[in-house]
């Protein structure tokens, strides 16, 4: 470890030097390594999409909402049976929709998504810049970004509009902390516009601003956040704040903290969440401790995700922990800005250093300990499926298998087998479960495997008889209801 830090600490030192490297080599290698992470990233993403290893549940909601909003609808999607704007407020989706006029479908959201995440690494690289006035460690803090595990991970969890966070949380924090006010403001409104809860990253940047620059500014922030997340929850999605925070809910939680603190930090140790903590500090080493103020816009966040009983939010591997991810970077370069000139080299490899063992660790990449495998799109089984999918008219009501529903899912109804014939993660009310809806009469064409898992064999059995055998080859059987 010693010997690979003074090898880094060289290498800046001397290209450091040079006024050519310093002025075009760094922005070079960083229009490579964010353009090598935007190409790999959303060919990788695609990929796995056209293998099939995509399913309704999140991508094809988000591909049948933004192809709706695209044809000025209402965004009720079918594989859900919901309001896209009901389930999650996140207006973000209407800026998406207008490339679907010219690309319509999942794909496009991945490579918008694997875009997204990658121009993070811009805005790290220009504060980095500005604050350490050496484009050389600022490229590298940009190559920290790009190579963090819950970065990395982020994009291959399907497609979530959260996606936006990593380019719109680094614009407003390098607005805040350059008082660049109409970068932050931008950054600020591109991040209230991604979803309901977004306040748990806009608040504590907004009480940042009101303590260290703008009072008046900063409080704005905080209550404009405020209320774009009481429109979400209470207006459009009608539902209670906290229904994810345990012992009943915020103040369950806190008279719980109160009045039995034993049990909280037992809830608070349990199922890895410390782990989690180690996992989104680690790539940082002990840097960012010198910008405590920075560690604590992320520190609400990452609260937030262990207090949660919901097990996606504190596993690296989901995407609610990009959000965190901004404010820990901006702290390690703030803090190594602070340090002397002739200790940065060594602050930078450490976080390089730091970044790259965990990179091992726990991200998708090729050396990694555990790589995302490569999607074999050409599958006999895969060739098959899009061939039966080709023989059903582009605006027929169907139900299909899930792995085929986003591939299906740019038409007003598409619905994931067993629904409508049986409520199976469909529509707000858990009582409906297992009821048949009245959307089954209309369904014109099911699409299933040949060999069917037997809870998909038992809800075929049930309503057979009402659909006919059409088409089928070695992997797949197409049905068209009977006396169409």
């Amino acid at each position: 470890m010693a010997f690979s830090l003074r090898l880094l600490a060289q290498f800046a030192d001397r290209t450091s030097r040079s006024a050519v490297c310093r002025r075009f080599a760094p922005r070079a290698a960083l229009v490579a390594a964010v353009s090598w992470f935007f190409i790999w990233t959303a060919s990788r993403t695609v990929s796995i999409h056209d293998a099939f290893g995509t399913s309704a549940y999140d991508i094809g909601i988000f591909d049948q909402a933004t192809w709706l909003l695209s044809r000025f609808e209402v965004p009720f999607v079918t594989l859900n049976g919901m309001n896209s704007l009901r389930d999650h407020f996140q207006p973000v989706l209407f800026l998406f929709a207008p490339l679907y006029w010219v690309f319509p479908g999942a794909s496009t959201l991945l490579v918008i998504q694997a875009g997204l995440v990658a121009s993070g690494a811009v805005v790290v690289y220009f504060f980095a810049r500005s604050r350490l006035k050496n484009e050389w460690f600022a490229f590298a803090f940009s190559a920290a970004w790009l190579l963090n595990p819950a970065v990395s991970r982020f994009s291959f969890e399907n497609f979530h509009p959260d996606a936006m966070y990593g380019l719109s949380v680094p614009l407003a924090l390098y607005g805040a902390v350059e008082r660049k006010w109409r970068i932050f403001a931008i950054g600020i409104f591109l991040t209230l516009l991604v979803k309901e809860d977004a306040m748990v990253i806009v608040v504590p940047i907004g009480l940042w601003v009101a303590w260290r620059s703008d009072r008046t500014k900063g409080m704005m922030t905080v209550a404009a956040s405020v209320a774009m997340t009481a429109i979400g929850f209470y207006v459009v999605q009608r539902e209670r704040l906290g229904d994810r925070i345990p012992f009943g809910g915020p103040w369950g939680f806190v008279k719980q903290t109160l009045t039995k603190p034993g049990e909280v930090s037992k809830y608070l140790i349990g199922d890895n969440r410390p782990f989690y903590i180690w996992q989104m500090v680690a790539p940082f080493g002990f840097v960012l401790i010198g910008a405590p103020d920075l560690v604590l816009i992320s520190a609400f966040v990452l609260t937030a995700n262990i207090v949660s009983n919901f097990w996606y939010q504190f596993n690296i591997e989901f995407h609610y922990s990009l959000i965190a991810v901004p404010a820990l970077m901006f702290a390690a370069v703030a803090s190594t800005a602070k340090a002397r000139v002739d200790q940065r080299k060594w602050l930078v490899g450490i976080v390089c250093a730091c970044t790259l063992w965990t990179s091992v660790l726990w991200s998708p990449y090729s050396f990694a300990q555990r790589p995302i495998p490569r999607a074999i799109v050409s599958d006999p089984r895969n060739i098959a499926a899009r061939d039966i999918m080709g023989r059903v008219p582009d605006d027929a009501v169907v139900s299909v298998y899930h792995v085929l529903s986003t591939h299906m899912s740019n038409r007003r109804e598409v619905y994931f087998f067993p629904n409508p014939f049986r409520v199976f993660y469909y529509g707000p009310d858990p009582a409906l479960n297992d009821t048949r809806r009245p959307e089954a009469d209309s369904i014109e064409y099911v699409i299933l495997p040949v060999l069917k898992e037997a809870v998909v064999e038992e809800d075929w059995t049930r309503v057979q008889d009402e659909f006919q055998l059409i088409e089928t080859n070695a992997h797949w059987q197409l049905f068209q209801r009977a006396g169409s």
